[in-house]
């Protein structure tokens, strides 16, 4: 070996683009300009984001090095599904589809280039890749089959130029059939997709007790995740069949409006340890029945009727399973059914989103858990709800940082007992997305997306979670396809759509959503958070003043500082570019319309002196309450107003004073700034202010 050359393994990624003499020939600006706007929003920051480089391009290709083979393909899949979406509606002859190769072996490192046979192989098998998949080799895969849940097809073993031995391929293929389909947008009709099309319609409760609705529901629930798990049929989601729910509408209706063939209602009748399920498919598009059965069972064989039923409509449909779908009957989520009714109860408060019983339904799934420990189901609900609690501070149910570790908790037990609980992963990314850990939080949710592509939840917690990463565009192309499936999304999954079109500097269209969110529910406070900045960015200033004084009624603590503090685990631009909107707004930058002079602001040396190693006593603005504050020299704080106490650890960071709560909102620090009041006097203890995100307090250090 020639003196200096080093040598390393490395994931090796080989990229071509399909038909690209053909597309340069069709348009060559428009394909340049294409190519240029690929990789500059999604190619680079996917390689920058799954720690890969690019080592050269190579005309229509690039040459990438990964630290690991997962990494690599975790960014290849990524890239081809979001490529696919962006190609969604195009023709073939301007489409612009990649084959890409993966290959572990060894490489000589010369400078920034890499050489050797890894880069041969890996560029021979990209060429066997199909359009829009992804050709790895045996050594490739062996690294990933057990950590990505992804279906590999044996591609044989090929001989490759200058290469000694035989190279065994796998590969993947990208099929977007769901994610083709047309997205619905209010007033746009949406399209039906190419594989079977079903929406399953909130099942009747015909049991003599009305509060056995719960159990109608939850069998509805378990029916859509059964069969939204299967790779050839397309399934409508949870919220958008429910919207039908105790309403009167033509079934025909229905599936026009939801863009699918067929339709599954049905009825349940539970009475005692007897169940009667009668359910029926039919077609749309005729309004005939496709098939129909009535089951007559005992309550202990509830998830076996589930079975049946998925069985039947898969065999009424023609539908091709794929051979993980072919193990025949799924293993019972519990074998207690006392566990299992609690759980549905659990659910189905759960899915109020009401904050007043987010702590009934932990309790319930609590019971549940406790009835069968090795109830994954049970343990992901109590993780979500204890998560929710934590992520909005609701110190009613317990501290933050207590729910905070409680959701942990459940979650291990949830992926032990079942890896791959979808549920469960969701919940751990939205924990990953608060916490500002984006890459783990963008990969967890991926992982569902990639093992269910059929699941609106799961997308739309990425699509969260690439939104305030600062990956606005993948974000929206994620919601974008959460809206096929769910095309009547719930108010939180609604704003969301708001925020996406907001973020990518869609405020006409974000106001839409915002807009329908308050429709729905005037006093969902958020949403007029995005009646003002969408207003504000279009220039309508009365109309974001108005909603600005709406919101003002609604929570008078409403102002700049708390909103910024709410997202503070946002990437650095999105939030910028946010919060600017909203002062655009007119909305106040601290609590009360307090209006700080920057000419008293204290600077960070002020600060130190000030408070470090002292006692404040003064008044809150919003009650007029007595209040102190002991701050060590330690930077250990107490604070004290009406019987309330906190604690935590504080310091100064540039001219603020920062401070994190002691059981508060794991890795939240507040920001806050301090005034000299030059009206005020050490008798009336308030020469100074404090300017925090949910209060103004005027005080003076008596010690």
């Amino acid at each position: 070996m020639v003196e200096g050359t080093q040598r390393r393994l490395a994931a090796i990624v080989s990229t071509d683009v399909v038909g690209y003499s053909r597309l340069m020939g069709v348009d060559e600006v428009g394909t340049l300009d294409a190519l240029r706007q690929h990789r500059a929003e999604l190619i680079d920051p996917l390689i920058a984001r799954h720690g890969g480089r690019i080592v050269k391009t190579m005309g229509d290709g690039l040459l990438l090095e990964f630290p690991s083979v997962v990494a690599a393909v975790e960014c290849a899949v990524a890239m081809q599904t979001d490529l696919a979406l962006r190609n969604r509606g195009l023709d073939d002859d301007i489409a612009i589809r990649y084959r890409v190769g993966v290959h572990l072996g060894d490489v000589i490192i010369e400078g920034e280039d890499i050489f050797g046979d890894g880069v041969n192989i890996a560029a021979r098998i990209e060429a066997l890749a199909e359009p829009g998949g992804i050709s790895i080799t045996d050594d490739a895969h062996r690294q990933v089959r057990d950590k990505i849940d992804l279906e590999w097809r044996d591609g044989a073993s090929h001989e490759i130029k200058n290469i000694a031995r035989a190279i065994q391929v796998w590969h993947w293929s990208n099929d977007p059939a769901p994610l083709a389909a047309a997205i619905s947008m209010p007033g746009v009709e949406p399209s039906e997709p190419d594989s079977p099309s079903v929406a399953v319609l909130p099942f009747a409760n015909l049991s003599s007790d009305p509060e056995q609705s719960y159990f109608a529901d939850g069998m509805t629930d378990d029916l859509i995740t059964h069969l939204s798990k299967l790779s050839g049929l397309f399934v409508i989601a949870r919220n958008s069949a429910f919207a039908y729910k105790d309403r009167n509408v033509n079934v025909q209706e229905i599936a026009q409006d939801l863009g699918v063939r067929y339709i599954l209602e049905g009825s349940v009748r539970r009475a005692g340890n007897t169940l009667r399920i009668n359910a029926q498919l039919i077609d749309g598009t005729t309004g005939g029945h496709v098939w129909a059965e009535i089951f007559d069972r005992e309550l202990k064989d509830v998830f076996a009727v589930q079975d049946e039923v998925t069985s039947e409509i898969v065999a009424a449909l023609k539908v091709t399973l794929a051979p993980d779908e072919r193990s025949g009957p799924s293993k019972p989520p519990t074998e207690n059914l006392q566990a299992y009714d609690l759980f549905l109860k659990a659910r189905e408060i759960h899915l109020r989103h009401g904050l007043e019983t987010m702590g009934e339904a932990a309790a319930i799934y609590g019971e549940a858990r406790d009835l069968d420990p090795n109830f994954a189901a049970a343990h992901a609900g109590e993780a979500a709800v204890c998560a929710f609690v934590a992520r909005f501070n609701m110190f009613q149910f317990g501290t933050p940082v207590a729910n905070h570790h409680r959701a942990q908790q459940a979650i291990d037990k949830a992926l032990a007992i079942e890896p791959g609980n979808a549920a469960a992963l969701c919940v751990r990314s939205s924990i990953f997305s608060t916490l500002g850990s984006h890459d783990e939080a963008i990969t967890t949710a991926r992982q569902v997306v990639n093992s269910e592509p059929n699941n609106a939840s799961a997308r739309r917690i990425l699509a969260e979670a690439l939104l305030i990463a600062g990956a606005a565009k993948e974000g929206l192309l994620e919601v974008e396809t959460a809206l096929r499936m769910d095309p009547k999304p719930d108010l939180h999954d609604s704003f969301l759509t708001g925020e996406a079109y907001f973020l990518n500097r869609q405020p006409e269209r974000a106001l839409g959503y915002y807009g329908g969110v308050l429709e729905r529910d005037d006093e969902y406070w958020e949403a007029y958070n995005g009646v003002i900045i969408a207003n504000a960015e279009l220039g309508r200033m009365a109309e974001a003043r108005r909603a600005v004084d709406t919101r003002l009624r609604l929570w008078p603590v409403f102002n700049v500082q708390v909103t910024a503090l709410h997202r503070q685990h946002w990437n650095r631009d999105i939030l910028d570019y946010w919060i600017s909107a909203l002062r655009k707004g007119g909305v106040p930058e601290w609590p009360h319309d307090f209006k700080g002079d920057e000419a008293n602001r204290l600077t960070g040396t002020e600060l130190s002196g000030l408070l470090m190693g002292h006692r404040l006593e003064g008044t809150s603005q919003a009650d007029a309450l007595p209040f102190s504050l002991e701050n060590s020299l330690q930077g250990i704080w107490k604070f004290e107003i009406d019987n309330f106490e906190l604690g935590g650890r504080a310091w100064v960071e540039g001219d603020s004073w920062c401070y994190a709560v002691d059981n508060g909102i794991p890795g939240r620090i507040e920001r806050v700034s301090h005034f000299r009041n030059p009206a005020g006097t050490r008798a009336q203890l308030n020469e100074y202010v404090w300017a925090g995100p949910h209060d103004v307090f005027r005080y003076s250090v008596v010690d």
